[in-house]
């Protein structure tokens, strides 16, 4: 009985330890169905997700997509957006949230990314199909910004986000 006690002493006490550590989790995010004016389909929208948590607490998030003209969801986009779209070599729709400005900002984000030639652009349309989706609110994605972001350089430079306290992240759309 007192080694038993001791072992989950000792599993409480180590898992503690934990708590102290920042780490960054990545897998995928979808959005299921969508509707753009007369159009309906059951596609889902995959995102590749990259989350840094400060022990327990989700200090950022990261969604990124690419969405091309085969997708249903280009359907979301203006005729703005795919005219910007058009002239990237990639695009992404990258949709993030960020705690704490001065822990984690998406101004970090912009930065970085344009230092990598990827500029932002605006996404009104896709921001209010998203919007309008019926699983905005229940994913609380109001929290949440969206930006399009445009590849400009044609040499293949990836995508690497670095945070201070975080080991740096290579992001990699679906």
């Amino acid at each position: 009985m007192k080694i038993f006690l001791l072992l989950i002493s000792f599993t409480l006490l180590t898992s503690c330890s934990n708590l102290s550590k920042n780490f960054v989790k990545t897998g995928e995010f979808e959005l299921r169905s969508g509707k753009a004016n007369d159009k309906e389909w059951d596609d889902d929208l995959l995102f590749k997700r990259f989350s840094w948590y400060k022990e327990l607490t989700l200090v950022f998030d990261l969604l990124i997509v690419k969405v091309d003209e085969n997708s249903p969801y280009y359907n979301w986009f203006s005729e703005g957006e795919k005219k910007a779209m058009k002239k990237c070599k990639q695009s992404y729709v990258a949709v993030s949230y960020f705690q704490d400005g001065r822990r984690i900002s998406v101004k970090d984000m912009y930065n970085q990314f344009e230092a990598l030639s990827h500029s932002r652009f605006a996404m009104p349309g896709f921001r209010a199909n998203l919007k309008m989706h019926p699983d905005y609110e229940i994913l609380r994605l109001q929290l949440y910004k969206v930006d399009g972001f445009c590849q400009e350089s044609f040499q293949d430079n990836p995508l690497k986000l670095a945070f201070p306290g975080f080991n740096s992240v290579e992001i990699t759309p679906l």
